[in-house]
């Protein structure tokens, strides 16, 4: 800034003129007269301080008496405190989690993926017992889930005008068959309540034979409430990533505890899935090596066989 030469004994405003750049967004240019330049910069802060502005997006309603209409230095106030206490619950997911299985299912239903089933068949005298397990399934559930109907039901060979053998609501219940019925179909379903709604826990199976055997696996999960679509959090996304890597290792850990033993024309190393695989895939391709010599040989032997 610079005095006017007219000016000697005291500097007026009027006689101090702007000689900074232009600052068009306070309406200063250079050789504005200073009160001229300090209206317009007190105007323009004024204007922008008594501004609303909407902040309707940072309420969820859990704030009755917010409004949501505020004027700037209290919104910013308002942003700086929604920073500060941001936590995943506030942040929502819209990346595609189809590859979890949860295109289109709630929240809630989500937390039901990858809950256990498991059948245990053991043999008798008579044919087998078979033993279902839904414990598992129904532990560690959200403390606002309730269950609802169990069934499960176990059919097999038609005796008397009837393929039904079992018919339960029980969580673990044992059923003796004999080996006449087999093979058997179980359908099991479990009505789990939800504060989104009802979702149902669903798995099928086959078993053969009396041989004892264990069958495990997880249940499907079909979503009936009425929020299949709504957006989840990122505190739901990390839980059900979470799950899902916990049911791989699981399934992984089931891979290594496969046991076999040798065969007189296959041996394997040791009991290691990757020694039996390996000593399999050896195995097949020597055999299809000598079916290889041996449709060679038979071809040469046999001029009318052609390409046989």
């Amino acid at each position: 800034m610079r005095s006017e030469t007219s000016c000697l004994q005291y500097t007026p405003d009027s006689c101090i003129s702007w000689t900074g750049p232009d600052m068009p967004f306070f309406g200063i240019i250079k050789g504005q007269k200073y009160s001229t330049a300090i209206i317009s910069l007190a105007t323009t802060l004024q204007e922008y301080v008594e501004k609303e502005v909407i902040l309707s997006c940072l309420y969820t309603g859990e704030c009755d008496a917010c409004s949501p209409i505020v004027k700037i230095p209290e919104a910013v106030q308002i942003i700086i405190n929604k920073l500060c206490s941001l936590t995943s619950d506030d942040i929502s997911n819209v990346g595609d989690l189809s590859c979890l299985g949860i295109k289109t299912m709630s929240p809630d239903a989500a937390k039901l993926l990858n809950r256990p089933f498991k059948l245990v068949v053991q043999p008798n005298p008579t044919g087998a017992s078979v033993s279902f397990d839904h414990l598992g399934a129904l532990q560690t559930l959200p403390s606002n889930f309730e269950v609802g109907q169990i069934r499960t039901r176990v059919a097999g060979t038609t005796v008397r005008g009837s393929s039904i053998i079992a018919d339960s609501n029980k969580e673990y219940f044992t059923t003796s068959v004999k080996s006449d019925r087999f093979p058997l179909t179980v359908e099991t379903e479990i009505n789990i309540l939800t504060p989104s709604g009802n979702v149902k826990l669903s798995k099928n199976a086959v078993i053969s034979g009396t041989e004892a055997n264990e069958h495990a696996g997880v249940f499907e999960v079909y979503d009936f409430s009425k929020l299949s679509t709504k957006e989840f959090s990122q505190t739901q996304v990390n839980e059900l990533v979470a799950a899902e890597v916990c049911s791989l290792r699981s399934e992984l850990d089931q891979y290594k505890n496969i046991t076999a033993t040798s065969s007189e024309c296959v041996t394997f190393a040791s009991t290691d899935i990757k020694d039996i695989v390996a000593a399999l895939l050896g195995a097949v391709s020597s055999l299809c090596d000598r079916v290889k010599a041996l449709e060679d040989k038979l071809g040469a032997e046999d001029p009318q066989c052609g390409n046989c």
